[in-house]
């Protein structure tokens, strides 16, 4: 990265070192003290919140050559509208779920896990990566209009 390219990135996120335009113009400086870096909040994100989760099974999402296709949730057992994170997998979504799957439920998301076409629960053909771009839209499409969804999906 060019000196002027780190000096303007480094205003944007307050770092900048304090330097007249003459001095940014010219060589580096060795009398410049350096920028702190920027320490981000670590620990978690979202807190719990205190709801107990449901598992919801074999929902069938329609596809939009009428292929449908299984999903299960992991959602907070509490009404309302909640964002919503997708996972497809080819491997039997039964055995994709972790216990970080449950800590997001429990943070106030659903977790949608999708077998993909052809796989496990889902109708159609298993055919590698050829359906999974169509697939994915329609499973999302699908998701945020669905009254428990916020509109959010990830």
């Amino acid at each position: 990265m060019k000196r002027r390219e780190f000096i303007l990135a480094s205003a944007a996120i307050g770092t900048a070192p304090n330097l007249s335009s003459a001095q940014s113009a010219a060589a580096p400086s060795t009398s410049a003290t350096p920028a702190q870096a920027q320490v981000l909040p670590a620990g978690v994100i979202s807190a719990k919140t205190g709801v107990k989760t449901a598992l919801v099974h074999n929902l069938l999402v329609p596809m939009r050559d009428g292929v449908l296709l299984a999903l299960d949730l992991i959602r907070p057992d509490a009404p309302g509208q909640y964002p919503v994170v997708l996972l497809r997998t080819p491997y039997d979504k039964t055995r994709s779920r972790g216990s970080y799957l449950q800590s997001l439920a429990e943070r106030g998301y659903i977790v949608a896990v999708q077998d993909t076409r052809g796989r496990f629960n889902s109708d159609g053909v298993f055919f590698p990566y050829r359906d999974d771009r169509a697939d994915g839209y329609d499973t999302v499409e699908w998701l945020a209009k669905q009254p428990w969804c916020s509109g959010s999906v990830g």
